[in-house]
């Protein structure tokens, strides 16, 4: 049996970035056994080199590049993009699609933003573009949506960001809004500008990116009811409080009447998402003939996100070799 070296391009060396590398590096037996299991095929896995925007802070790369066209050679196979933002992250995408390159990819910002064009143009060349990672990190939500497609999901609630649920939980127990927002700084749960973890721009981009695998259709921005948490009053928090109830950033999609909105909701034990606390992430869909179905996890972190890339990254390299198996 021969054995096909399939070569790869990591684009972003942050948080999740340095993780995917090490589980690259450190289990690579693993994946490759996994991929042989799936094709019968066995395959070597190549890092050909990582982009970094400064060379001087990744010293200890050997493979590090601040060239990204010298990742996007003839030679290279598979793009792992995890620079985060739009650009250059989706000019980047773009490229390597219409070069015949398949992408992996956890750029939540990118994919909803380009409302459908990058799907478009992995089928219009024929590639894979996976993103599991770019919604609710280990909680392997996309592919369950997927593996669903036997009948139709009316409805989609969640607690998908997991930097604004660490502060209400806090919040909850008591502690000024104010100062959960400092606290969840410290920690490092939010950006230099918190924006969009506060507003509710990152749970908005997930949630168009679970409409877009639910219905085919991304929604426009003028569909989502967009309210984030800093607009909180002490009134309203201890009006939930005397009520035993406690505010979550609820991303809610219905789309039977075609209504989605991300705002802060006081809920009650007996809803489905009472329990998620702190930095995690929580889901739940209705489907025709499954019913309510629920799921909770890490919803961000280095390797906990990582983990859904690599899962994505064997998916693809699965979908590769046995594409070309049959061209």
């Amino acid at each position: 049996m021969n054995q096909q070296t399939i070569r790869l391009a990591l684009l972003g060396h942050g948080t999740v970035g340095r993780s995917v590398r090490q589980i690259l590096i450190e289990h690579s037996d693993r994946i490759r056994e996994v991929i042989r299991q799936r094709t019968n095929r066995s395959i070597e896995l190549e890092l050909v080199g990582v982009l970094v925007k400064d060379l001087g802070k990744h010293k200890e790369l050997r493979d590090a590049t601040a060239d990204a066209e010298s990742l996007f050679g003839p030679e290279v196979d598979l793009v792992i993009e995890l620079l985060g933002g739009l650009e250059p992250a989706t000019g980047l995408i773009k490229q390597a699609l219409a070069q015949g390159k398949d992408v992996v990819t956890a750029n939540k910002q990118a994919l909803f933003r380009a409302k459908g064009e990058l799907e478009a143009l992995a089928r219009e060349h024929r590639v894979s573009l996976a993103y599991e990672g770019a919604v609710a990190g280990a909680v392997p939500i996309l592919r369950s949506i997927r593996s669903l497609a036997t009948g139709e999901i009316t409805r989609i609630e969640g607690i998908l960001n997991g930097s604004t649920n660490y502060i209400l939980t806090q919040v909850a127990g008591g502690m000024p809004l104010e100062q959960a927002l400092t606290e969840a700084s410290q920690k490092g749960l939010l950006e230099a500008d918190p924006t969009s973890d506060v507003e509710g721009f990152d749970a908005m981009y997930k949630l168009g990116i679970l409409t877009y695998f639910a219905t085919g259709h991304y929604p426009s921005d003028e569909q989502i009811e967009r309210r984030g948490i800093t607009g909180l009053s002490e009134a309203a928090i201890a009006q939930a409080r005397a009520e035993h109830k406690k505010y979550k950033l609820i991303a809610s999609a219905d789309f039977k009447r075609q209504q989605y909105s991300i705002k802060p909701v006081a809920i009650g034990a007996d809803h489905e998402l009472y329990q998620v606390e702190g930095a995690r992430n929580g889901i739940t869909l209705w489907h025709e003939f499954a019913g309510e179905l629920s799921f909770q996890g890490p919803g961000a972190g280095g390797f906990e996100t990582a983990s859904a890339v690599i899962g994505d990254l064997i998916d693809t390299v699965c979908h590769r070799l046995l594409r070309r198996q049959y061209d």
